[in-house]
């Protein structure tokens, strides 16, 4: 004799089976502190560990080649107050560059380059409004008046430049 299954049996027996095991419910706390255990558990790891040393060594070479092509260099950094602008106005200070820094806000150029002079890097600072043509005039007249000693490194030194 054969017996027929429904899907309306296989659901009552399913559902006998659920109710039988009730389900357990984690607090929030029980699950922030199983994950915290996870991941002290990953952060020890070898295979982990290997990881932070291969980053730490490329991010070396990294700073070791970005050194080598900017230190005693000069480089100007526009919008250097705030995002990639002062983030790269960081580094290359970092890395032995000479920066000059310009954007429109005097008091948070007046912050970057107290950065960068924490870092114990070289830099100037000069507030400019790169959209403004006339703007850009006067700071590179400002610049090349101020820094006299960094107008040898400039491959215009020997021709006719005159800023208008």
């Amino acid at each position: 004799m054969v017996t027929k299954r429904t899907a309306t049996t296989a659901t009552k027996t399913s559902s006998k089976r659920a109710s039988e095991a009730p389900a357990k419910v984690l607090s929030a706390k029980r699950v922030r502190k199983v994950t915290a255990g996870v991941g002290k558990v990953i952060q020890s790891s070898p295979v982990v560990k290997v990881a932070k040393v291969t980053q730490a060594v490329v991010r070396a070479r990294r700073d070791d080649r970005l050194s080598h092509a900017v230190r005693n260099k000069v480089v100007v950094v526009t919008g250097a107050t705030s995002g990639i602008g002062e983030d790269c106005a960081l580094k290359l200070a970092a890395a032995g560059a000479t920066v000059i820094l310009a954007a429109r806000t005097p008091q948070k150029l007046h912050e970057t380059l107290e950065k960068i002079e924490k870092l114990g890097g070289k830099a100037f600072a000069y507030a400019c409004d790169i959209s403004d043509m006339a703007d850009c005039d006067r700071f590179c007249k400002v610049v090349l008046e101020d820094c006299p000693q960094y107008i040898s490194h400039f491959p215009w030194e020997k021709t006719a430049f005159h800023l208008s």
